[in-house]
């Protein structure tokens, strides 16, 4: 729910600012925080703050902003269909991978299933996943 709240502004700020890839940076380190709060949270209400923070604050700047950082960095609208539909496969291809890599994530450690070690990888790849942003210079 909070990510519904915070998506339209997301996509304010980045038509409004122009700082994509700030939004995106800040969503990038929110899920990430999130992540690792998850991994390591001994009460459940510690555990609903790491959710709200990645399915609610990381999720809304994210899904407020990629389409917008998407658009911003194409240079031919010949084939700008092309481009998004690889924007597309940017952004699912993780939810596509991770069932194959948990099981092995998981089985690190002996017999019972390790979640912090999947937790933790998880965090990291998604601060990895926005290091190729920083190249792109055709936006702010």
């Amino acid at each position: 729910m909070l990510a519904v709240a915070i998506a339209p502004v997301a996509g304010w700020l980045n038509d409004r600012t122009g700082r994509r890839k700030l939004v995106l940076g800040a969503g990038a380190v929110a899920i990430a925080a999130g992540i690792l709060v998850i991994a390591f949270a001994g009460t459940v209400p510690v555990f609903l703050l790491g959710v709200c923070l990645v399915s609610g604050v990381g999720t809304g700047l994210l899904y407020g902003s990629y389409i917008g950082f998407a658009v911003a960095t194409m240079n031919d609208p010949a084939t700008a269909a092309r481009d998004l539909g690889v924007t597309n496969i940017a952004i699912t291809l993780p939810f596509s991978i991770m069932p194959f890599a948990a099981p092995l994530l998981l089985g690190i450690g002996g017999a019972a299933p390790n979640y912090p070690v999947l937790l933790v990888v998880s965090a990291v790849l998604t601060l990895l996943g926005f290091v190729p942003m920083l190249a792109i210079r055709s936006t702010r």
